[in-house]
């Protein structure tokens, strides 16, 4: 193979100079070019046998380079090996469909680079010394001289490797045919040429590997299941295409595949189609228990032929034995081994999104471990896998799911009914039926309900869904249908869930299930006076903490302080103790402590010690007052409008208030602490009256505003909440929507500084939910007030700004539209936004619509007295298709 032609195409100085060397020393006639224009005019000159291209070339890169190669008929055949970096994942797919026969990710060794080189060329002289006899699939012909399929009579468009793939299909089909059979790989050497098998696994594998194999399932559904299962390799790849639309077609594929390859002795292929039965085993399970038999026979083939299988297939074989090993038997060290085998398999190859099993096995670890800072580290890691050209749909589900526990965990009960129906928004509704996703949304509802969330089930639907799941999987509905026919008051009912959850988790080896239904069952079998309910909160207990869950562990240990309580025991210190330590993690045990719970442990809590019982009591949306017992936290409404609520419920309207208490309520929202001195409040409600005059104005106004809140607060007081202390008039124990909005706002900036996206993201739809409209509209021109209003105004602008950058990143382009739309009618003449809505227009083709938003920019800037000079020069700026056919300024 010695004096091949090798132009290399390549502005890095370096690299030519490493090349340059390998190259001659392995003996090939080497030529480079600094440029696309300079490698296209070298081939013009003198057609190479290969070309060595890099991607990120000055002027044309080396895409539109690859391309004008392909679409020349003289270099056409010329194979091409791209030099990508490893974050040009997405170039590098369409380099693949462009033509490319492979890639590089630098930096490379040059021994892997000649030994990929040495490949590619002896592929290409075997196909051009074979016959280009024309090939068929049932209806479909595939002409290797033309590199045409035709389905019948239409032509099917196909990307280079898409059609290579079907020809090396279509050959082992006429191989399976004949008699003849693909013998197993060999363990591949630098020097070896693939073997058909191996061939075949490395194409069909890098294909799904960049997630193009669905993309050609219509072609397999063309083709009898009789003739699929003729070729293992046929009905392999056919069951991988058609996955996630036929899954039913293809579980027998692959059974078929297995036993194809088992019968040709083939253990990589059966490694192969071992992994994929197991995969869609989890995904799907089932009532047959035979999970385990398979996966400890993928681990032995694993053991022993893991190595033998592609880089793409390592990866996918190892994500597979990691997410069953997960579910069969938790965090085993088998299955942190294959998860990191993946990860570093997908890093090494710059196929990080193909890693997204992986990523969930990960992150579904810390949930079970109760690591909420690791998982939401984790989340901000992966959240751009959910828009990667690499992730498939049902990759994309179970990324969704690991988002909605940590919005459970976060108590981020918004953001989570926000994302749930974006679970399903572009996925094949037959994915969700009776899947692992289908049974964990099972699984957060029940954590839904500890945490005092609305039902997001009726009774009715978790017996149906008990009924529907397979029998391991069904305690998790009959445990929350035993809480929900409790709340109801059906004790009947829940008594008879709970016996049946019972017996069925008595047979479950899923710690995390263990503890969260034992967790529910042990409280519902404690208000119901059940002899068990001890035992099930001590096996939870157990459960959590052989997770390393503590949080979770201090949950299940504050039902069984009150087990102890009601057997009349003296739990004073234990109750300390559980206080301190449930107040530990933001507060998670506390939050997932069943509300009836809590609200049984306040008041003996209350008497053991009031300060370390303020969080129990904030968590019941409690406040503790000097002297009193424990009184409800208000809500003080003021964007949009002025009202004051306790829970759901409206206790003052804005009707009920004077302007002037308006006013006064307005002014103390808008100072830091909500706290002012008397004299600042006489001074600016009546700057011109005398002391004594002002000051008695001022008892007026707070005595009616007093009386006003205990009228809608009887029997709590209203100094509970409006307090005259020394000269300081503040609002105590009240929730402000406005502050919380301000906070939000700039959580969710600060969350941007830090590239924390998604969780800015969740910031800035919290605050866009509280934002009603302008701060007190209505209430008088006071400076404090107003300057709070302008404040509050710029805050939404610019998180509204913040959050649909975000938006448009994550392809909603939709909402992004609408959140600058809003934003827009608060700044009307803010060029940031009109911009941002522009961009948005044009991302969905819509120009028109674009050029109107800059139309009806330029007359609010007239509206606003902007000069026609100015109005021009800033018009100037925005992207020559928007200006043309525009009226003059």
């Amino acid at each position: 193979m010695a004096g091949e032609r090798i132009l290399v195409i390549d502005d890095a100085e370096g690299v030519r100079k490493l090349l340059r060397a390998s190259l001659a020393k392995e003996g090939f006639a080497a030529r480079f070019a600094g440029s696309g224009e300079e490698g296209l005019e070298a081939v013009r000159r003198e057609l190479p046998d290969l070309i060595l291209l890099d991607l990120m070339l000055p002027a044309m890169d080396g895409l539109e380079v690859c391309r004008r190669l392909k679409a020349e008929p003289r270099s056409r055949a010329v194979p091409v090996i791209m030099l990508t970096g490893r974050g040009e994942e997405a170039d590098m797919v369409r380099g693949l469909e462009l033509g490319a026969d492979d890639y590089i990710v630098k930096p490379f060794s040059p021994r892997v680079l000649i030994a990929r080189l040495r490949a590619v060329l002896r592929r290409r002289s075997e196909e051009q010394g074979e016959e280009a006899a024309t090939l068929r699939l049932h209806d479909l012909v595939i002409d290797p001289t033309r590199g045409e399929v035709r389905a019948g009579e239409e032509l099917v468009p196909l990307s280079h490797p898409e059609f290579r793939f079907l020809q090396l299909l279509a050959a082992s089909l006429q191989d399976a045919e004949s008699g003849a059979t693909f013998p197993a790989p060999a363990s591949s050497g630098a020097d070896l040429l693939p073997d058909p098998a191996s061939l075949l696994e490395q194409e069909g594998m890098t294909l799904f590997a960049l997630n193009r194999l669905a993309g050609i399932a219509p072609l397999f559904d063309r083709i009898p299941e009789s003739l699929l299962q003729q070729s293992p390799w046929l009905a392999y790849y056919g069951a991988l295409a058609r996955f996630q639309s036929r899954r039913g077609d293809a579980a027998g594929c692959l059974e078929a595949a297995r036993s194809g390859f088992a019968t040709a002795g083939n253990r990589p292929g059966e490694l192969l189609a071992t992994a994929q039965i197991l995969l869609v085993q989890t995904l799907f399970p089932d009532d047959s228990g035979s999970a385990a038999t398979l996966a400890l026979a993928g681990e032995e083939l694993a053991a022993a032929h893991l190595s033998q299988l592609s880089a793409y297939a390592q990866i996918h074989v190892a994500q597979c034995l990691a997410l069953a090993g997960l579910f069969r038997c938790g965090d085993d060290p088998r299955v942190a081994h294959y998860q990191e085998l993946a990860l570093t398999l997908g890093e090494e190859q710059g196929l990080t999104g193909f890693g997204a099993l992986a990523y969930f096995c990960s992150g579904y670890q810390l949930l079970r471990r109760g690591d909420l800072r690791g998982l939401l580290r984790l989340l901000e890691e992966f959240a751009s896998l959910l828009q990667h050209p690499q992730t498939s749909s049902c990759e994309r589900l179970l990324l969704r799911l690991l988002q909605l526990y940590a919005l459970l965990l976060q108590g981020d009960d918004l953001n989570r009914q926000r994302l749930l129906p974006q679970l399903e928004h572009g996925i094949d509704p037959r994915l969700l039926e009776r899947s692992l996703v289908r049974l964990e949304l099972g699984l957060l509802d029940i954590a839904a309900v500890l945490q005092g969330s609305a039902n997001p089930r009726d009774l009715d639907s978790c017996q149906a869904w008990a009924e529907m799941a397979p029998r391991p999987w069904a305690h998790r509905f009959l445990s929350l249908g035993a809480l929900l026919a409790l709340r109801e008051g059906d004790q009947a009912w829940a008594g008879a869930m709970l016996a049946e959850a019972r017996s069925l988790l008595a047979l479950c080896k899923n710690p995390f299930d263990l503890a969260w239904c034992g967790l529910l069952l042990g409280g519902v079998g404690l208000q119901l006076d059940d002899d068990d309910f001890r035992a099930d909160l001590m096996a939870a207990r157990a459960a959590a903490a052989g997770l390393g869950n503590d949080w979770l562990a201090d949950a299940i240990a504050g039902v069984l302080l009150l087990c102890d309580l009601q057997e009349g025991e003296d739990i004073g210190q234990e109750l300390a103790d559980w206080l301190a330590a449930s107040s530990r993690a933001g507060g998670l045990a506390l939050r997932f402590t069943p509300r009836e719970i809590r609200q049984r442990l306040l008041e003996p809590a209350l008497a053991r010690d009031r300060r370390a019982a303020r969080p129990l009591a904030a968590s019941l949306d409690l406040v503790l007052t000097d002297g009193n017992g424990p009184v409800p936290l208000l809500d003080v409404q003021t964007l949009g409008g002025i009202a004051i609520r306790r829970g759901t419920r409206t206790v003052i309207p804005a009707e009920a208030l004077t302007p002037a208490q308006r006013e006064l309520l307005a002014l103390l929202v808008s100072v830091p602490e909500m706290k002012l001195s008397q004299e600042e409040v006489q001074l600016d409600f009546w700057p011109d009256s005398p002391p004594e005059k002002a000051r008695s104005s001022f008892d007026s106004l707070l005595l009616r505003l007093r009386k006003t809140l205990d009228t809608a607060l009887a029997p709590f007081s209203a100094r509970d909440c409006l307090q005259l202390q020394k000269g300081i008039l503040c609002l105590e124990n009240v929730r402000v929507d406005a502050r919380i909005f301000a906070g939000e706002v700039r959580l969710g900036l600060d969350l941007v500084q830090r590239r924390e996206y998604w969780q800015a993201g969740n910031a800035f739809a919290r605050a866009h939910a509280l934002w009603k409209g302008p701060f007190m509209p209505g209430s008088s021109a006071r400076d404090l007030a107003t300057g709070y209003r302008e404040e509050l105004d710029l805050l939404f602008v610019v998180g509204m700004q913040n959050w649909a950058e975000l938006l448009i990143d994550s392809g909603q382009i939709e909402a992004a539209t609408e959140i600058l739309l809003q934003a827009l009618r608060t700044d009307r003449t803010n060029d940031k936004l009109v911009r941002t809505l522009c961009r948005c227009h044009l991302r969905t083709n819509n120009p028109l619509k674009a050029r109107q938003v800059m139309q009806d920019y330029a007359a609010t800037l007239r509206r606003e007295a902007y000069s026609s000079e100015e109005i021009d020069q800033i018009l100037a700026t925005f992207p020559t298709l928007l200006r043309q056919n525009s009226p003059p300024a």
